[in-house]
């Protein structure tokens, strides 16, 4: 997947999870932002294989921990980059290649073959941001209503 899809897949994630546990969009949104290509950051390390470490559950896991003790908006911050990374790596098992998910077991597990670029990976992005707009619409314009919009204009005048 590219980097607009595994974008626009962890901001969809992140507001359902929104929506399905009443969390705080913006701070979850803001973790999955930051995640959403941190796995790929092996593709700057020639040490490190593309899909290896990385791409397995060993930081969503040591972050889950870190979130245990955590609370107030740094907690929802790690929520959202937990979301972030999970929803990379579940997007790369739909690839050909696979992921090493369970490393150090070196693995490689696919669901599917969706070819990077394709016609397969354009249809789950558009799904992806139509469910962002959807949920947007339905779920959080009475937020963006309560915001005092005539005082931010008038402060930006």
């Amino acid at each position: 997947m590219n980097r607009h899809t595994h974008t626009a897949i962890s901001v969809a994630s992140g507001l359902f999870a929104c929506t399905l546990f009443n969390l705080p969009v913006v701070l979850v949104v803001s973790g999955c932002l930051n995640s959403a290509m941190l796995p790929d950051i092996d593709l700057h390390f020639h040490a490190l294989r593309h899909r290896g470490i990385t791409h397995s559950l060993l930081l969503p896991i040591v972050l889950s921990c870190c979130a245990i003790g955590t609370t107030g908006s740094i907690h929802y911050i790690i929520i959202g980059l937990i979301i972030g990374l999970l929803s990379h790596i579940i997007a790369d098992l739909f690839n050909g290649k696979g992921v090493e998910i369970f490393y150090p077991c070196k693995r490689n597990f696919s669901l599917a073959d969706i070819k990077y670029n394709g016609k397969g990976e354009d249809i789950i992005r558009i799904v992806a941001y139509c469910y962002i707009c959807y949920s947007l619409l339905m779920n959080w314009t009475s937020s963006l209503m309560n915001v005092p919009w005539s005082n931010i204009i008038l402060y930006w005048q």
